[in-house]
């Protein structure tokens, strides 16, 4: 079992290992509310001076910006509203800044990372899987009154995120594609890392 501090721990030694010779990309996918920002935020500020970060949810496709996200199919949510081109091109545009200002790690986090365009920008994946309830639990917490009222909050994670992340892994089997996989486990309050097929 690992708290956080000890996952942390975990990516920087996956870093240390290959030495600071290049730029070394970290990924860090898993549905909403699984603490990818929160893990990454943690990793860059251990050394701050070697790492970047990137947020990529941020850098969606602009052309469906102005769709009501409530009448979005799954198959625009996740191919329209998280384009595998921009997102793997943001990935690529980050490392070549980074390399141009000597930064030893860029640490990406976001959704649907395994997918194979994006997947291989990557030098190391790491999957968060969290239960479906607690990503329900998560984002009332964050999200009323920021996105929209409870009521379009439980809608959109019900009817459109947590169905997306249920596709995603049938698709892209994130367990198999990342190199680690840590499991929340909320009895314990703890992870568990597991090995991922990669």
């Amino acid at each position: 079992m690992l708290n956080s501090d000890a996952l942390v721990e975990h990516l920087l030694t996956i870093r240390c290992q290959v030495g600071a010779t290049r730029l070394f990309i970290i990924g860090i996918d898993g549905p909403d509310c699984a603490g990818k920002s929160t893990l990454a935020r943690s990793l860059s500020a251990a050394i701050p001076e070697h790492y970047r970060s990137l947020h990529l949810d941020e850098y969606v496709d602009t052309r469906v910006l102005g769709l009501d996200r409530e009448s979005m199919s799954l198959e625009t949510f996740l191919t329209s509203y998280f384009p595998t081109e921009v997102m793997a091109a943001t990935i690529r545009e980050s490392a070549v800044t980074c390399q141009s200002q000597g930064v030893g790690c860029l640490v990406v986090e976001g959704m649907f990372l395994c997918r194979p365009q994006i997947r291989q920008q990557f030098d190391y994946l790491l999957r968060l899987e969290i239960s479906e309830s607690l990503v329900l639990k998560r984002a009332l917490a964050r999200d009323v009154g920021v996105l929209g009222p409870r009521e379009w909050v439980v809608r959109h994670y019900l009817g459109q995120c947590i169905p997306a992340q249920r596709i995603y892994r049938s698709i892209a089997e994130p367990a198999i594609v990342a190199n680690d996989v840590a499991v929340f486990l909320e009895e314990q309050g703890a992870w568990e890392l597991r090995a991922g097929g990669a």
